[in-house]
Formats: C-alpha cells, sequence, structure tokens
C-alpha cells in the first residue's frame, strides 16, 4: 500500500506529527474531552483534518477523522467506486 502522505509536496514530519497530537490530547484532557471529530470536505476548507493528518480532503469527498485521547485516531474517505 502506498503511503498517502509520499503524494504530498512538503510533507509534515511524523515528529511534528507526534508534537501537534501531544498537545492536543494534552488539551483534550484539561477540558475533559474523551473524544474529538474532525471534518472536511475540500482542501481550501479542510483545515483540521489536514492538520491532524496531513492528508486533505479533496474533490469534494468527505474525510473525517475520529482522534481519542487514548487511542490511535481513524480517518474516514470515500471508497473506491464499484
Amino acid at each position: 500500500m502506498i503511503d498517502p502522505r509520499e503524494r504530498i509536496n512538503s510533507p509534515i514530519s511524523d515528529a511534528e506529527l507526534e508534537r501537534r497530537w501531544s498537545a492536543i490530547r494534552k488539551a483534550m484532557q484539561e477540558h475533559g474531552i474523551e473524544v474529538l471529530i474532525a471534518q472536511a470536505n475540500n482542501d481550501f476548507m479542510g483545515g483540521y483534518v489536514k492538520y491532524l493528518t496531513d492528508i486533505p480532503a479533496t474533490n469534494g469527498y468527505v474525510r473525517t477523522v475520529i482522534f481519542p485521547i487514548d487511542a490511535p485516531m481513524t480517518t474516514i474517505g470515500q471508497g473506491a467506486f464499484g
């Protein structure tokens, strides 16, 4: 399987993604939030999804991120047609 980030011109480093996730989980803990859900359907308004995953939502297809405080995140996107 191809890593989707191989198609990104300027990928965010793993260290930066880990830093973001750590900061978000710390804020979630401080505010009593167990799960964060982000959703986007295009590159221009896909800031939260891109910030969390470095993978933009594209072409009007919805991409959803489920980001629990104590487990790996899940991303949901448009599957193949047919």
